[in-house]
């Protein structure tokens, strides 16, 4: 039997403001899941090839390093375009077969399977001849940050039905409460250090391993927990939220995505948000999610960019990686925050923030990179690597 490998690419294609500065699209997580991570489980198969913009080709051979990157697949290939999430037409990716390719209605391509490493870039390009075409009625590749939320129940439900993580054991953990009969998942070695109310009734729940849990924290499915996280006396983890590995995290969450590294270790409420890596919110940082007229969110993605239509009442900011907020911040419905910011007003936050700015009653100045680099180390308890270095240099001054 012919062994059909799998290569996933980031066209580049769409546009997700500053969550994409440090990572490939097919990296974010979009569930309890990456979009990689979802895709190889629905697939049955790791992918060996990964395309990116050459920007982040280094980061990424850092983090998958089993997998080839930006090199041309051998022998058979299903190819994959990483703004699938890895849910609507599953089944039409699985069976395609050699020559044949899926493109949505726009004409973009979902995925196709490949013979000949040549194809790939012709594919991209848009030249498909030879190829069969398969045409989908559906909208099924992601094009901006806030099409992540519409996507969230589906894909943590996926996500959570095929956990690793054991059925839970009330009786190991005597401070535990549960409500409803959605399933509840927590590994052994989680930590609760006083009472904790599980409501399963709208869907399930995930804790992950090494989690330590503070006493009168409530968590509603359904929810997912990564790994070596922490919560707070009192949390409150609303529907829809999923938590990277090793975040702090207190006050009020809901439908809300956190990438990894990050803290929000005291009250304040946090919502229809994505989050990215290694951010900080200081105490008392609320957000907005919700226009006093009820009306549809629009939403500026970068300093040059015109503001969108999200199609959303309720759309919180979206955060690059490394973003500080000081103590009592409030941040504007809709509002977007650069690679690298932090953010000292006493006012309103900046709608639209522009990278590495450090804002302040003054107005805005560049965040000294430096300062920056050791703040990460301080956050991660260890140092940025040679090629997240590069990367943030490279993004605090672009090459013109």
């Amino acid at each position: 039997m012919t062994t059909l490998g799998l290569a996933i690419f980031d066209d580049a294609a769409g546009h997700f403001g500053p969550l994409t500065d440090t990572r490939a699209v097919f990296e974010l997580r979009t569930g309890a899941l990456t979009t990689l991570q979802r895709i190889e489980q629905r697939l049955g198969a790791n992918a060996a090839n990964l395309d990116v913009p050459p920007r982040l080709r280094a980061v990424v051979a850092e983090r998958h390093n089993s997998c080839a990157i930006n090199t041309p697949p051998a022998g058979l290939t299903r190819l994959v375009n990483g703004r699938w999430l890895g849910l609507d037409a599953a089944d039409r990716v699985a069976a395609l077969e050699p020559g044949q390719a899926l493109l949505q209605r726009d004409g973009q391509l979902v995925a196709a399977c490949l013979d000949e490493p040549r194809q790939i870039e012709s594919l991209r390009a848009g030249d498909l001849a030879g190829i069969h075409v398969q045409q989908s009625d559906d909208t099924l590749l992601v094009e901006r940050p806030w099409h992540l939320l519409d996507a969230l129940d589906a894909a943590l439900r996926a996500d959570l039905a095929h956990t690793h993580v054991p059925q839970a054991r009330p009786e190991h953990w005597p401070g535990l409460t549960v409500a409803g009969s959605h399933a509840l998942h927590i590994d052994p070695s989680v930590q609760m250090l006083g009472p904790v109310a599980v409501d399963a009734r709208h869907g399930p729940v995930v804790i992950e391993r090494d989690t330590l849990i503070h006493g009168f924290a409530a968590i509603q499915g359904p929810c997912y927990v990564g790994p070596g996280c922490e919560l707070g006396a009192h949390v409150t983890l609303r529907r829809l939220t999923s938590l990277g590995p090793r975040c702090r995290l207190a006050g009020e969450l809901a439908v809300t995505i956190i990438q990894e590294h990050t803290n929000k270790a005291h009250h304040g409420y946090l919502g229809c948000a994505i989050v990215g890596s290694g951010c900080n919110l200081g105490a008392g940082t609320d957000v907005s999610n919700l226009k006093n007229t009820l009306g549809e969110v629009r939403v500026q993605l970068a300093p040059d960019a015109p503001a969108e239509p999200t199609g959303r009442a309720r759309q919180g900011p979206i955060l690059g990686d490394h973003v500080r907020t000081a103590i009592g911040t409030r941040l504007m419905t809709g509002s977007v925050i650069g690679t690298g910011c932090m953010i000292a007003v006493s006012g309103y936050a900046p709608k639209c923030a522009a990278r590495f700015g450090f804002y302040t009653d003054a107005g805005r100045a560049e965040h000294d990179l430096d300062a920056l680099l050791i703040t990460i180390e301080r956050m991660r308890k260890a140092p940025p690597t040679d090629a997240e270095r590069k990367l943030l240099q490279r993004l605090h001054a672009p090459v013109a």
